[in-house]
């Protein structure tokens, strides 16, 4: 199995119908589990909660229930994603889900930013951009 950690950016497209059989084919690749740290939630549902748009919301949910491995909040993942937004000048968000997908031994992480953003530059984690997946 490929441990794959999907950044917000994919998701979003993928409620948005952008890069539609690409994301269809990624989520749907029975070759892949993936995993997320708890931070994901936070970042996705706010939105769709507060304008009640079920449709994005199920989708989600759904996704949600498909992680196989989550990465709580914690000190010392903060710590972590200090550390990796020290290195490459990342957003603190990224710099956590870079951390959480180190810590739970991703084989990838996949994102929709392009290459040549600070993503991108990493150590140590394989960065894939969405349409070349």
């Amino acid at each position: 199995m490929i441990r794959t950690y999907l950044d917000s950016s994919v998701l979003i497209q993928a409620v948005q119908g952008v890069d539609g059989d690409k994301t269809a084919a990624l989520l749907e690749d029975p070759e892949r589990e993936f995993v997320a740290a708890s931070f994901l939630k936070l970042e996705l549902l706010p939105q769709p909660t507060f304008h009640q748009r079920k449709a994005e919301l199920d989708f989600l949910e759904d996704f949600f229930a498909r992680v196989v491995d989550w990465c709580e909040a914690s000190e010392d993942l903060v710590a972590a994603a200090l550390e990796e937004a020290g290195a490459v000048p990342l957003s603190a968000v990224d710099a956590i889900h870079v951390a959480a997908a180190k810590r739970l031994k991703a084989d990838e992480f996949i994102t929709a930013e392009r290459p040549g953003k600070p993503l991108h530059k990493v150590r140590g984690l394989k960065v894939r951009f969405l349409p070349n997946v």
